[in-house]
């Protein structure tokens, strides 16, 4: 038999892909300021913020430095993991000749010992079983050896070296987004030279139990239901953060989101397990849906507070207890704490009264209109513009 040195495949996407999805990459983090700028925050003003992060950065520069350890970090990790594949691709081999197998690890020197390499003749191979995920039922398959004193696994896919590299293929073909796992990857792996081979060597090789094709969500209704809820509970909440002035007047009531979450997610598992969708699934989606609820309770609690409210919104006089903290002047609402907007606070003195528009709806809690306090930030952030471009004449 003639050696078969296996490697790793190269995947290439094609061109226009390429530039899709560079263009598409620069329109999303266009999109992204822009929304910040006009949606958020349309009276911040970016200059005045970055002039005021550079002022503290030079007050305290233990900060700028301990930002710049986290980005050196973060670019440091990126570079070990694009090293990492670059060995992958160069020198990870599996190589098969008339005595045995031979596992050659991608990481040099002393980091081999976290991927060692390994040998094994092939009469202290007793068999290779192909065997598939009993949880995730479009995980690729794995071959399991039998080394008599050790299992080693081999994780694919391998070609053979020196074989054309495959064509590229786009990422917005079906192929590309084809489940690995399933019935077609575990025949693909049986025809593979690899197992091929094990065979011509005498390996006796085995298929673990019955092959199931993967899951498609499209198929089962109450997963796709889920799926859909998911969907719009998140563009719900999205929406609604935008739309709504109101928010919450004091502290957010994290527990009843975390319960809200918790209660989808105990609710949903059954129900999914129930109309026979895989545990997998079933747990990611109800996971899905667990924390699509939680998010979306954040809005959701302010309009069934809104909705329930009998008398409106009310104004309620304040006082400034601290730099943008006020205490209410009588007993009732909470003591209210704004960030952000500096400029515009720093115009309050301590003790200085003024009112804010808040409601306590059937929920109990006080919520605060921030459409007038928006609209006096703008007033201020114009009038010091207007201001700047007289003295600038």
């Amino acid at each position: 038999m003639e050696t078969l040195v296996l490697r790793r495949p190269m995947q290439r996407v094609t061109r226009r892909d390429t530039w899709i999805l560079a263009l598409a990459a620069i329109g999303i983090a266009a999109a992204s300021i822009w929304f910040a700028q006009h949606m958020l925050v349309p009276e911040l003003d970016w200059a005045a913020v970055g002039a005021k992060l550079r002022q503290k950065l030079l007050e305290n520069p233990e900060a700028l430095l301990g930002r710049s350890g986290e980005l050196a970090l973060t670019l440091l990790t990126a570079a070990a993991v694009g090293w990492y594949l670059w060995r992958v691709v160069r020198y990870e081999r599996l190589i098969l000749d008339r005595s045995g197998i031979r596992y050659v690890s991608p990481l040099p020197g002393f980091l081999a010992a976290l991927q060692p390499s390994w040998t094994h003749s092939w009469v202290q191979i007793r068999g290779a079983e192909i065997t598939t995920s009993r949880l995730v039922s479009s995980a690729p398959p794995v071959v399991m050896l039998d080394a008599v004193t050790v299992k080693r696994t081999i994780r694919g896919p391998w070609v053979a070296e020196g074989k054309a590299e495959a064509p590229p293929r786009s990422v917005f073909s079906s192929a590309a987004w084809r489940p690995l796992g399933g019935a077609a990857a575990v025949r693909e792996l049986e025809q593979s030279p690899l197992m091929e081979f094990m065979r011509r060597a005498g390996v006796k090789v085995t298929v673990q139990g019955k092959t199931q094709t993967a899951f498609a969500l499209e198929s089962n209704p109450v997963a796709l239901g889920s799926a859909i809820a998911v969907l719009a509970l998140i563009l719900y909440a999205g929406a609604d953060l935008v739309i709504n002035s109101e928010t919450y007047a004091a502290d957010r009531p994290v527990a009843w989101f975390v319960t809200g979450g918790v209660f989808a997610l105990a609710a949903g598992l059954p129900l999914l397990l129930r109309f026979r969708v895989p545990a997998a699934e079933s747990l990611a989606l109800a996971l899905l849906l667990g924390g699509a609820a939680g998010a979306a309770l954040y809005p959701g609690l302010l309009r069934v507070n809104q909705l329930t409210d009998t008398q409106g919104l009310r104004p309620y006089e304040y006082r400034m207890k601290d730099f943008a903290v006020w205490e209410p002047v009588h007993g009732g609402p909470p003591t209210m704490e704004f960030g952000g907007h500096e400029e515009y606070w720093e115009q309050f003195r301590r003790g200085e009264r003024r009112e804010f528009m808040l409601r306590r709806g059937g929920l109990g809690f006080y919520q605060i209109d921030m459409a007038p306090v928006g609209a006096e930030i703008r007033a201020f952030r114009d009038k010091r513009r207007g201001k700047a471009v007289t003295a600038l004449r």
